[in-house]
């Protein structure tokens, strides 16, 4: 103001002659905009220069904090925050243990949403997988509160886990982890990265290369940073996921849920029931539903080829395949009625068929319950007789499919084109491919990989270590197995079985999700086969490019190890650090609360102490004694309370004798201020007896 030549009371209007001052500031002189930006850039876009824009509220430069945030986040005339940023500021606020501005927030949530929340935050796990990724403000836009109560009805927390994790991965990775460098990433950015796959498609690519060195994307950034961002956004695998990603594709997962639960039930963890379904041999019968040591991998509707695993393989692979029924058959085994429109929907109802050649095959794979046994009674069809596909591809030399079918459920035309695809053997297949464009096959098995992640079994040769292998070529080849069906199989039968044990296998170490390779391509191979003891097929070496190529990975993926091991080491230490100052500073906060309040005991007894003095009237009393007035001992009396003076005046006037004019004893009272005692009740001025 004073740069200006204004003074308060210039900005002072008159209300019968409302002239508003103007303010014209210096060129470049700084104002602090606290809210409605967007009305400042609408009026400069459609406002003609000559009219009149709107007042303007000033606010002192040391406003109080919490004000300023108020007026920050004030929506007054302004559009509604987005559940994603309610979700953001209310769990930023808790973790500040600002509970007042997280109330503050909470109530702006309309509808259920209270209800969904408090459903999603008696989930611990979900909750701080959710609260993992407030690191990144830019993913809150996808965030929807509304949706929280069909995902916690789905029992597949350790499916929805991975996702989380695999969208917090991906970002960080961007970044190398840095927080306040994950702090900068904004919507707009995560907006035009999401569901892109820069790896495998070339337009995507060129695409976001052109915006990253560009600076359309994360904008917030230097060059050199944004350079360093792109050589790590390049080699990204698969999609790139987001919070608006993961809650497009619940609806997908939603409806491969449904079909498992017919065979799990609805109110147990799907995953967690098939381990305790898993029962390799039945108890009623005696029949051996899997080989002790069998890893077993349906390669085709009637199709299996074999390898050797752990049990923990065995339950494992068996869920994955139930899956992947789920994904070819899941619009003839439908939980809801039949809807219009383009999206692959259920069937009004069941097929029967289908569901029995579901249970069929848990059985087959060694899991049993009741509700199995039920639906092995319905009517046995034997399956259309395919051979197993040749490798899906995963790129196209056109557009491939579009960013808005890049979640979600797949449209009718691309399902039924594909679903003969979706089988184990393919979804598991690391082989790399790029093209201009990405396929439906690229995208289903994406979304998979997303909820599910990889298997730690692989089948090897040489009884090595099974993880996860970068080789192009990690998947056997399983060959025609059309001739290798049997002819004298049940109607009802999925696959057949082999009589040739295949090659050891032992479990792979947990290496956190960054999966370390025992073995070159040229050292894998894998045995198939059907009934009547087919040879096996082995699949083709590699080259010794492809094992240069599989060794310069194998090293990136060390180093990525390496490194992902050393950031967890950092941020374990680095929670620790600020656990220790939170208790800290709520042990000096409690002692400081503590202090405050006995100062402030302390003053209040002072003060009762000192009013009370204050109140105090003093009395001098002498007595008539012996021909001589002796001096008594001064009576404080409390003018709200003379009871000491009644009780003196009684006291005197029984136990003195009356006065004589020969002598005698007798009391005086000289009162000091007596006209205070006199209103406080005494009746008398000087007085004795």
């Amino acid at each position: 103001m004073q740069r200006l030549g204004r003074t308060a009371d210039d900005l002072l209007t008159n209300d019968e002659v409302p002239d508003y001052p103007l303010l014209e500031f210096p060129t470049g002189f700084h104002l602090e905009c606290l809210h409605g930006r967007h009305r400042i850039e609408a009026g400069r876009e459609f406002l003609h220069p000559g009219d009149d824009w709107w007042t303007a509220d000033l606010y002192l430069s040391d406003l109080n904090v919490d004000l300023k945030t108020c007026l920050v986040e004030e929506y007054a005339n302004e559009e509604k925050p987005s559940d994603g940023e309610i979700y953001y500021k209310m769990r930023c606020y808790h973790f500040q243990r600002n509970f007042s501005f997280e109330m503050r927030w909470k109530a702006r949530l309309r509808g259920k949403r209270k209800e969904y929340l408090l459903t999603l935050t008696r989930n611990e796990a979900l909750t701080a997988a959710f609260d993992n990724l407030l690191d990144i403000p830019g993913l809150w836009g996808g965030m929807k509160i509304a949706t929280l109560h069909k995902v916690m009805a789905l029992k597949c927390d350790t499916e929805l886990l991975h996702y989380l994790r695999r969208i917090k991965q991906v970002w960080s990775d961007l970044v190398r982890g840095n927080k306040a460098a994950m702090g900068k990433i904004d919507q707009a950015t995560v907006k035009a990265l999401e569901l892109k796959a820069p790896r495998a498609s070339t337009a995507d690519a060129e695409f976001l290369r052109i915006r990253v060195r560009g600076g359309e994307v994360f904008s917030t950034f230097d060059d050199s940073e944004r350079d360093d961002i792109w050589s790590w956004l390049k080699c990204v695998e698969g999609l790139i996921p987001s919070l608006a990603t993961f809650f497009k594709d619940i609806g997908y997962l939603e409806r491969l849920t449904n079909c498992v639960k017919q065979l799990t039930g609805n109110n147990v963890q799907i995953s967690h029931a098939f381990k305790q379904l898993f029962s390799p041999v039945d108890q009623e019968d005696g029949r051996v539903r899997i080989m002790d040591g069998q890893a077993k991998i349906q390669v085709a509707e009637n199709a299996f080829v074999y390898g050797q695993g752990t049990r923990g393989d065995q339950v494992d692979l068996g869920y994955r395949q139930i899956i992947a029924y789920a994904m070819r058959h899941f619009a003839d085994m439908p939980k809801e009625p039949v809807k219009e429109g383009r999206m692959m929907q259920p069937a009004a109802m069941a097929d029967r068929a289908v569901l029995r050649r579901f249970a069929d095959l848990a059985d087959q794979l060694g899991f049993t319950s009741t509700r199995i046994k039920h639906l092995q009674q319905y009517p046995a069809a034997l399956a259309k007789q395919t051979p197993p596909s040749e490798h899906p591809p995963l790129v196209t030399s056109g557009s491939g499919v579009g960013i808005a079918r890049r979640c979600g459920t797949p449209l009718r035309l691309k399902f039924n084109e594909d679903r003969k695809f979706w089988f184990i053997n393919h979804l598991h297949d690391e082989r790399d491919q790029q093209g201009k464009g990405i396929t439906n096959f690229f995208v289903r098995k994406q979304v998979y990989l997303a909820f599910f992640g990889w298997p730690t079994w692989r089948p090897t040769a040489q009884g090595g270590s099974h993880g996860r292998s970068p080789s192009l070529s990690p998947v056997p080849d399983f060959g025609d197995l059309s001739q290798d069906l049997s002819p004298d199989a049940e109607q009802h039968t999925v696959g057949s079985r082999t009589d040739r044990p295949p090659s050891a296998l032992e479990p792979a170490d947990d290496d956190g999700g960054l999966f370390v390779p025992e073995a070159s391509p040229s050292q894998t191979q894998a045995k198939g086969m059907g009934d009547g003891g087919q040879p096996e097929q082995p699949m083709n070496r590699s080259t010794p490019a492809e094992d240069e190529r599989w060794k310069r990975k194998l090293l990136e993926h060390k180093k990525r190890r390496e490194a992902w091991l050393e950031r967890l080491e950092k941020e374990r230490l680095e929670k620790q650090r600020l656990e220790r100052e939170r208790l800290e500073k709520e042990r000096l906060e409690k002692e400081r609360l503590e202090k405050e309040r006995l100062e402030k005991e302390r003053l209040e007894k002072e003060r009762l102490e000192r009013e009370r003095l204050e109140r105090e009237i003093d009395i001098n009393l002498i007595r008539w004694e012996d021909d001589t007035w002796k001096y008594l001992t001064p009576l404080a009396v409390d003018p709200e309370n003379p009871s000491n003076i009644e009780q003196l005046v009684n006291d005197v006037t029984i136990s003195s004798a009356p006065c004589s004019s020969s002598g005698g004893s007798g009391v005086w009272g000289a009162f000091r201020g007596w006209s205070e005692v006199f209103s406080c009740g005494v009746n008398s001025q000087n007085w004795s007896r």
